[in-house]
């Protein structure tokens, strides 16, 4: 069995390693899975959690073999970030530099910097990695920029029909709309987008929203 226990001495899972080790996807590290599953129990992302053998103090890293005994997680707070590290982490979800974003998230570094957001610029530009990276890292799904455009409502725009069916599945306000009052809907249907028009209709996006006056 592994326990594993907050700094401050609270259990929160035993795991039986044999069961936990056979559920194992082949591309995911042991230290790695067992972050993912402690986000879903305590709800900080992965990048802001380091596990610590209490047997010899030893930081794991994501590839780690998992072993009987027990680990201490340590929630982390945000790294500050300057005005040069907010702009690294952007441009790179902006250009789809999967590995970059996740070494800058790992800092960790807040997902949600900007206006426009890592998120925002990653739906731009159709980068789906990096948006489940974003996503994973607890990112605000319907952070605007400063004319009241979301992820959604960007990705609609640019007909990128795969990161509207994503943002879907993770459950975003598909009816949030620019001050203007246009929604994803709308300005999917204005630019011709119709495969997104269908697409945000079977998600049942309010189809008689109307623009403010």
């Amino acid at each position: 069995m592994l326990r594993v226990r907050t700094a401050s001495g609270e259990g929160l899972v035993v795991l039986d390693l044999a069961s936990f080790h056979e559920m194992l996807p082949a591309d995911v590290g042991p230290v790695r899975a067992l972050k993912q599953h402690l986000n879903s129990i305590c709800g900080m992302s992965r990048f802001r959690q380091r596990l610590v053998s209490l047997s010899d103090g030893a930081v794991l890293d994501d590839d780690h073999c998992l072993r009987t005994g027990e680990i201490q997680v340590v929630f982390l707070n945000f790294c500050p970030a300057s005005g040069t590290q907010v702009a690294a982490l952007r441009d790179a979800a902006r250009s789809g530099r999967t590995s970059e974003v996740e070494t800058l998230l790992h800092r960790p570094q807040d997902p949600d910097s900007g206006p426009p957001t890592p998120l925002f610029v990653a739906a731009e530009h159709g980068h789906l990695q990096v948006i489940r990276l974003v996503l994973e890292a607890n990112a605000d799904k319907d952070k605007a920029d400063e004319n009241g455009a979301t992820p959604l409502y960007i990705a609609a725009q640019n007909g990128q029909l795969e990161v509207v069916r994503l943002l879907l599945e993770a459950n975003v306000d598909k009816d949030k709309a620019k001050h203007s009052g246009a929604t994803p809907l709308y300005i999917a249907a204005e630019k011709g987008q119709l495969t997104v028009v269908r697409l945000l209709l079977e998600a049942n996006a309010d189809k008689d929203k109307a623009l403010e006056d």
